[in-house]
């Protein structure tokens, strides 16, 4: 695992470029696409996310409502891949981040953090020192999924670790955190955990007051919501966003 791996949107080719020719002169090596889709490409594609050293993205609201860009990021997260967040434009996912809306390129704690996860690198990227402070980024929330429901919106935030943070499916209500949500229904709300299935990573967490247990299964191709409820026998689907929300 020795490349870098630069997902963007389209619309911010010029950065990732400008990026990623900074990053091969130091000596990284560097997967940018084309956004070329063909047959192969969806494969090539989760093959470089697995045997990436590190995962680079830039954030912006075009990247936010890529659809390719939450599948990259899906591949990354479920594979354990360091993920470093540049701002390009707009609001940041997440917690810790680099601002880049000036467009310039970040400073040299970006290069030495990369170093660090791609070791054999060549020319200049192998003299790099360790920093005393160095890049450690880290996504909030694994992701979100929402849907609109005949009972009003239904929204599952989970944590970084699996556990189902927040649920409403009532209108005009905020989410409630799962202990809200058993101090004001009396339903005591197991955290659930994922399991990745081939391409799939699955979800399962239950409702004990109704001796209910739901699963839900994001399939990684289609970066969809699908989601079975045991005691209802009801199924339903919808997006998922891999992109956290703060």
């Amino acid at each position: 695992m020795s490349h870098i791996f630069i997902s963007y949107s389209k619309k911010n080719h010029d950065y990732a470029q400008q990026l990623a020719d900074k990053l091969v002169h130091l000596g990284f090596g560097v997967w940018l696409d084309a956004r070329v889709e063909n047959h192969y490409w969806a494969e090539v594609t989760k093959t470089a996310v697995q045997e990436c050293a590190a995962f680079v993205i830039l954030m912006s609201p075009d990247a936010m409502r890529s659809r390719q860009v939450q599948k990259e990021v899906a591949y990354a997260k479920v594979r354990h891949k360091p993920i470093i967040p540049l701002l390009l434009d707009g609001k940041s996912w997440t917690k810790t981040y680099i601002n880049v809306c000036d467009r310039r390129i970040p400073d040299r704690n970006f290069f030495v953090y990369l170093a660090r996860h791609a070791p054999h690198t060549q020319g200049h990227g192998r003299h790099f020192e360790p920093a005393d402070v160095l890049i450690e980024p880290t996504l909030r929330f694994h992701g979100v999924y929402s849907a609109q429901t005949p009972r009003g919106q239904s929204v599952l935030r989970f944590f970084e670790d699996g556990r189902v943070l927040e649920y409403t499916n009532k209108p005009n209500e905020a989410p409630m955190t799962f202990d809200e949500l058993e101090a004001r229904h009396h339903r005591k709300v197991n955290e659930g955990r994922y399991e990745i299935n081939g391409r799939d990573l699955v979800c399962t967490f239950s409702v004990n007051h109704a001796k209910v247990t739901y699963e839900g299964t994001i399939d990684l191709d289609t970066v969809e919501f699908r989601w079975y409820n045991y005691g209802t026998k009801k199924r339903g689907q919808g997006l998922y966003q891999f992109i956290p929300a703060l």
